[in-house]
């Protein structure tokens, strides 16, 4: 079963990215927190790319960093470029650099259409352990 959890629309406003990414963990932090309480994990998609990296970077860092569920958290990759994981361009390797060293997420190192339809397989077993 697939649930989600509610959510009621905030529009918050930031002084700047640095504040904004600082919201952005915090929020980060609070759903992965609810979730394990209310489910054993937080799954999440992570974005790629330079926005999110400063967001990841605090999530990173204390005080965040020890109240993350690291060890339940399962990350996808909702835009991995379909390079191998220690080059530059890759977002799994950004991710896992600044933040995901503890998460449950094993890149291949082949293809990256082999990378994609092992990712498929991943999230239907996430989805079938939910049900």
């Amino acid at each position: 079963m697939i649930s989600f959890m509610d959510a009621t629309a905030e529009l918050r406003i930031a002084e700047d990215p640095s504040a904004l990414a600082e919201i952005a963990a915090q929020e980060v932090l609070a759903v992965a927190r609810a979730a394990v309480a209310a489910h054993g994990r937080f799954t999440v998609a992570l974005a790629g790319g330079s926005t999110p990296r400063t967001t990841y970077t605090r999530l990173a860092q204390p005080p965040l960093a020890a109240q993350m569920p690291w060890d339940r958290t399962v990350v996808f990759f909702g835009d991995e470029r379909g390079v191998a994981p220690d080059h530059a361009d890759s977002n799994y390797g950004m991710a896992r650099a600044r933040c995901c060293r503890g998460c449950r997420s094993r890149p291949s190192a082949s293809s990256g259409s082999r990378r994609r339809r092992r990712s498929r397989g991943r999230r239907r077993r996430v989805r079938a352990d939910a049900g």
